[in-house]
């Protein structure tokens, strides 16, 4: 397992991230973690964990099959309360997907496209 600062040094080099409302999860997505045998498509969305402030993040944590496809995903952008994500992809033109957990120990379920009402042209 990689040590904290070699997790962050990493992520670093990704497009987008966004830490929890409580400090806990850090969410990203880009390439730099892939080429990666637990990728599935050209940009996935990962998750990296600590138990608390004060310790050191773990191994970032691919977010699967159930929200990613052999597509992009990217810009993830976590709610206040840590149950929804939100989310870029192109599985069907560029559009704003969502997958929420019922709490923080569930898995994410399948994403529902947000519509016309927030996609132009791409949902």
């Amino acid at each position: 397992m990689p040590q904290s600062k070699e997790v962050i040094r990493q992520i670093k080099k990704t497009i987008r991230k966004k830490f929890s409302a409580d400090g806990l999860e850090l969410f990203f997505s880009g390439q730099a973690w892939q080429p990666n045998p637990t990728g599935f498509g050209g940009s996935d969305l990962w998750v990296t964990r600590r138990a608390t402030k004060n310790h050191p993040w773990g191994e970032p944590e691919n977010l699967g099959p159930t929200v990613n496809t052999g597509r992009i995903e990217c810009e993830p952008s976590i709610s206040a309360d840590g149950l929804s994500l939100y989310f870029g992809s192109d599985r069907t033109g560029w559009s704003i997907w969502v997958t929420t957990r019922k709490t923080k120990d569930e898995p994410w379920e399948e994403p529902v496209n947000l519509g016309p009402t927030v996609n132009s042209g791409g949902a």
